[in-house]
């Protein structure tokens, strides 16, 4: 599967995961990673009003929905990690596009259901998910581990575009909206 990178540096690395680094030894995981959560909300939503309060003013702000707002399930488990990982990795839902909170809602539902009870992952398995029309969903949030890209999910937040790019790029409110979560990335 390919992968775009996005470096705290700004260079961007395209690429392929190799099998070898999808492996990972199961004696890495402490149980000091593992918290309820509960424990990651408050953290979640700081950076989230980070977003928010650059924006009061720029009409070319993303609104950012809540997993409460979109309707998610409690996850089964949460697995913390630090503040300012290295990498972005970028996806796309390879589905249709979405546009308006109520169409977007219904997608992040069924793509959380598909991650939770056919895969058996234990929450959608996305940090953030952004919109066509440049809405940013929260997935995971910012210090949860996600389950986007196995072997590197404890080093990097996995946001995704929602529909199929695989001949066009997202449009331009898309990428405004990427460039903001990177803007509050970089200042965590």
């Amino acid at each position: 599967m390919r992968y775009i990178l996005y470096l705290r540096s700004g260079d961007v690395i395209y690429g392929y995961f190799s099998e070898c680094t999808k492996k990972r030894d199961a004696e890495d995981q402490t149980q000091d990673n593992v918290a309820t959560p509960h424990q990651q909300v408050k953290k979640n939503l700081q950076k989230i009003s980070l977003l928010l309060l650059k924006c009061p003013l720029d009409p070319d702000c993303p609104v950012v929905v809540s997993r409460e707002e979109w309707g998610a399930r409690y996850p089964r488990e949460v697995a913390n990690t630090p503040d300012g990982l290295p990498y972005m990795i970028i996806h796309h839902s390879e589905g249709p596009e979405c546009f308006g909170q109520t169409d977007c809602a219904q997608v992040l539902r069924d793509m959380q259901d598909l991650n939770m009870d056919s895969e058996g992952k234990s929450d959608i398995e996305f940090n953030f998910l952004i919109s066509s029309d440049g809405t940013i969903y929260e997935g995971t949030g910012w210090n949860i581990a996600g389950s986007h890209t196995e072997g590197s999910n404890d080093v990097s937040y996995g946001i995704c575009f929602l529909g199929d790019y695989g001949s066009h790029v997202p449009e331009p409110d898309s990428a405004n909206a990427f460039l903001r979560l990177e803007e509050v990335r970089n200042e965590a």
